[in-house]
């Protein structure tokens, strides 16, 4: 190889790993304004469940379904996913109130997502939540990225239970698997280690997982099982895929079944 067959390649290496540090956020945190449909079809329904909480220098927007149960469930959900479409089914399938909040920068939540904010504004959330219902039993559901947060949460403020839905064990694991030619442990800022959080967890834990998942392959979600002290029950839905695990109505049954179990 000569020497400027050489420099290319090392100034090609360089560019790589600038272009990767630089739009990593971009890549990890997929913004989602409210759609119209959500606006026209899913909110008018809603008028009156607006949650706000100003926190860490931004104001988070959310939605919390108050009903006369004690219980109160909290939902975390993907990179991509603006909550406010799943309105309709924790309304109209869980007896528990329920907080579903659109992460800093999503919805018409403010701010800049970050593992760091994500995790503080969690934290947050839960305690203005807990001050205003004073729930006996508190759930948490986290899906994809949002079971990074949902294991945060439950390591660091008391939770009767936890759902993990697409889940794994670190973001710096999945994006290794993803990218085996760069440093990511060096350049990735936001890891969210679930595999740290759970270990020190003595809830019950419903794991469930596509069994055709495209994006988290089962050796992450394997490996995050394999850190709980104590084990999760896990259901593995066949033929679902990471985004549309929720349109099998085994996952609605395990799911409902679960946080009925927790109510009791």
């Amino acid at each position: 190889m000569t020497k400027g067959t050489m420099r290319k390649l090392i100034l090609a290496i360089l560019a790589i790993l600038v272009l990767a540090t630089m739009f990593q956020d971009r890549l990890i945190f997929i913004r989602q304004p409210i759609s119209t449909y959500s606006k026209q079809t899913i909110l008018p329904h809603f008028q009156g469940a607006d949650f706000h909480l100003e926190t860490n220098g931004a104001r988070l927007h959310g939605w919390l379904l108050e009903k006369d149960s004690r219980s109160l469930i909290f939902y975390y959900g993907g990179n991509g996913e603006e909550v406010s479409f799943n309105l309709p089914d924790f309304q109209n399938r869980f007896t528990a109130s329920a907080l579903l909040m659109n992460y800093r920068g999503y919805g018409e939540s403010t701010g800049k997502p970050s593992e760091k904010n994500l995790y503080a504004d969690a934290l947050s959330v839960y305690d203005a939540a807990i001050s205003k219902l004073q729930p006996a039993k508190i759930i948490v559901i986290g899906r994809s990225l949002g079971t990074g947060v949902a294991t945060y949460l439950a390591k660091h403020r008391k939770c009767d239970a936890m759902v993990l839905i697409t889940p794994f064990d670190s973001l710096q694991s999945v994006a290794s698997s993803y990218y085996p030619f760069l440093p990511v442990s060096l350049l990735l800022r936001h890891k969210f280690r679930s595999d740290l959080n759970v270990p020190d967890l003595k809830i019950p834990t419903l794991i469930l997982a596509a069994q055709d998942d495209q994006i988290i392959d089962a050796s992450h979600t394997q490996r995050l099982i394999e850190q709980f002290t104590v084990k999760p029950k896990v259901v593995n839905i066949a033929d679902a895929g990471h985004n549309n695990i929720q349109q099998f109505p085994i996952y609605w049954s395990e799911l409902q079944s679960f946080i009925d179990s927790i109510e009791l």
